[in-house]
């Protein structure tokens, strides 16, 4: 596998990012053996052939070599700020969706608090009723015990109680 072909591939691992460095420096590596051996060999040689003289001379490549050497330096930086972008903005997005699911929470919560008011003010309508339906019937029974004993203006009044007990109700809701 070349630099170039992880570059082609649209999703890259830890293992491919560190056999391109492994290529990398195997590749440096040969380059400065190469450099070596370039070095060994520079003095020029002579060559006699009928009469005329042949220089064969070497050409110096230590130039060429930190050039690629250069390049292949920058190309690694460049990799590994293009790896580090992509698992930061990877992260990015899971945040993004995480304060997403956060939103969806809160509002599922918000709307279960609502349910849980409705259904307290609901209960608390209940019981105000049944307090009032409580109060009526001890009021009727207290009207049966002066009907009963012949207390007609007692009666009279406990109706009037009853009465106005029922418009303040009615008022209330």
């Amino acid at each position: 596998m070349s630099i170039f072909d992880v570059f082609k591939k649209k999703k890259t691992n830890k293992e491919e990012i560190i056999n391109v460095e492994e290529m990398m420096e195997n590749h440096q590596r040969n380059l400065e053996k190469e450099k070596a051996s370039t070095e060994i060999i520079e003095p020029k040689q002579e060559i006699k052939e009928e009469k005329e003289e042949k220089k064969i001379e070497y050409v110096d490549y230590s130039d060429v070599i930190n050039k690629f050497s250069n390049a292949k330096k920058a190309m690694a930086s460049i990799l590994h700020e293009y790896f580090i972008c992509k698992i930061f903005s990877r992260v990015a997005l899971s945040e993004n969706e995480f304060l997403a699911q956060v939103k969806e929470l809160e509002k599922l919560i918000d709307k279960i608090r609502e349910e849980a008011d409705a259904r307290v003010e609901a209960l608390e309508r209940t019981n105000a009723a049944e307090d009032f339906r409580v109060q009526i019937q001890k009021k009727q029974l207290d009207y049966q015990d002066k009907i009963s004993a012949g207390d007609m203006s007692g009666a009279a009044q406990i109706q009037l109680d009853i009465q106005s007990m029922v418009g303040q109700r009615e008022k209330d809701l």
